[in-house]
């Protein structure tokens, strides 16, 4: 897919769901898909020779005293990505911001799958902001196993 492929791509998600409010353009590359209602935005990053759209949002930054259950939490659930279609976390930094990360294949792909998961990667992004936010994790005891995690997290 080209630059200009994905950019008609990322224009034509904005109507196919209401609860998008706007597709921006941040660069040719790069688009930004913002849910105004659920205060979440999901960058879209295309890598046109790795055949893949980096799609990210993010969650929230851990309090210090709750940071370690809530790395925990996130990276237990990141393993299940059989679980959760894919789903990744990432760090933008020591002591950053968590992000929801996905990776979407670019071959054959097409406007419907595309909003559908961004889309869904943003419900997912509102529930583990509010997680994070609460710190709920560290109230949980001990480690969390992937059929502990709610359904409402899995699978975009």
């Amino acid at each position: 897919m080209t630059s200009e492929e994905f950019g008609q791509l990322a224009a034509a998600i904005g109507p196919l769901d209401e609860t998008i409010d706007s597709v921006i353009e941040v660069s040719p590359t790069e688009f930004s898909v913002i849910f105004s209602e659920a205060e979440i935005e999901v960058d879209l990053d295309h890598d046109e020779a790795g055949g893949k759209i980096v799609a990210s949002a993010e969650i929230g930054t851990p309090s210090p005293e709750r940071a370690l259950a809530i790395y925990e939490f996130l990276l237990t659930y990141a393993a299940a990505w059989r679980e959760t279609g894919g789903l990744g976390v990432a760090l933008t930094g020591p002591g950053g911001t968590l992000l929801l990360t996905a990776i979407i294949a670019t071959a054959g792909l097409d406007a419907r799958p595309l909003a559908t998961i961004v889309t869904n990667m943003a419900r997912r992004a509102v529930i583990l902001h509010g997680i994070i936010a609460a710190g709920v994790a560290a109230s949980s005891p001990g480690p969390v196993s992937p059929s502990a995690i709610p359904e409402s997290l899995l699978r975009v």
